[in-house]
């Protein structure tokens, strides 16, 4: 395949597409985000084996853009840890009961003999919040 300048700068103009789409999801709400993100790199894997030159200019930014889905991964994880960090304050001043208003997760509560555990599910990893150590 020979390539030409105006193939190279529709793939550039591709990728900067793909970032500003990128830059758009992270302004969403976590929740809003890893929908929006799983569409974008289903998006991104389907034309990964085409072969039109549109196609071509998605598998450029397939190979420039893998730490993206990293990136996404760690924002939600640190959004379900400030809000477990919050749950925990209101479980704190208002017992168990004040985890019902955790509307957009599901959150365990474990009392352990120091305090509680609170527990959530984050993609494919469980997040856990330990409140109260022992005093050595």
């Amino acid at each position: 395949m020979c390539l030409r300048f105006a193939d190279v700068s529709s793939w550039i103009a591709q990728l900067r597409r793909g970032y500003d789409e990128i830059a758009r999801i992270s302004l969403l709400a976590p929740t809003d985000q890893q929908k929006q993100f799983a569409e974008f790199e289903a998006a991104l894997a389907q034309s990964k084996n085409a072969s039109d030159a549109k196609s071509m200019s998605r598998r450029l930014s397939v190979a420039l853009l893998p730490a993206v889905s990293k990136a996404f991964e760690r924002t939600s994880q640190h959004h379900l840890r400030r809000e477990l960090m919050s749950l925990a304050v209101q479980v704190q001043r208002h017992g168990p009961d004040a985890l019902k208003s955790a509307t957009h997760i599901k959150v365990e509560h474990h009392k352990t003999a120091t305090g509680f555990e609170l527990r959530a599910a984050c993609l494919d990893k469980t997040e856990v919040l330990v409140v109260g150590i022992a005093m050595q």
